[in-house]
């Protein structure tokens, strides 16, 4: 014999995604579902469609990424100088001095580092990672010690 039941699900903001709730929220098309992950720092470079909801959009990332996000940034302006650093905004969290200070991890290295002041990509890691290798298979067949020298000697991109 067939019994229907009933059962009530109740979804709440704890269960969706970043995604989920800014679909949810902003009358844009595209929602910004992507961004930079800098030690404690969620780095996000935001459409202008997008700019009139960017606190509601940084709330919701640091809600979702909380303990490990800390503080949300958007990019403002445009990478203009030497050292590829650019002009950004908070747009949720910790904004207290020193709030752009991270500690970031690559390769069995810590690196301590002003964001607004040193550029940083974490998606060169794999880049890194490659040149170490080839270094490393040079250094095993070579028959005399092998030197490699950083000409840029700092924290960011090849130059």
């Amino acid at each position: 014999e067939f019994c229907p039941a009933t059962h009530v699900a109740t979804a709440t903001y704890e269960d969706w995604t970043v995604e989920q709730v800014l679909r949810r929220l902003l009358p844009v098309k595209e929602i910004p579902s992507a961004f930079e992950i800098i030690g404690h720092l969620a780095h996000i470079n935001l459409r202008d469609e997008v700019l009139p909801f960017k606190y509601i959009l940084g709330k919701v990332v640091l809600d979702k990424n909380t303990p490990r996000i800390k503080t949300v940034v958007n990019k403002i302006g445009t990478i203009e100088s030497e050292f590829r650093t650019f002009g950004m905004e908070v747009i949720a969290g910790n904004q207290e001095p020193g709030w752009s200070r991270v500690c970031v991890r690559e390769e069995g290295c810590q690196y301590e580092l002003d964001f607004t002041k040193v550029y940083w990509n974490s998606r060169l890691g794999g880049e890194h990672r490659r040149l170490v290798e080839l270094i490393q298979a040079d250094a095993q067949a070579s028959v005399t010690n092998v030197v490699v020298v950083d000409l840029m000697a700092g924290i960011g991109p090849f130059a």
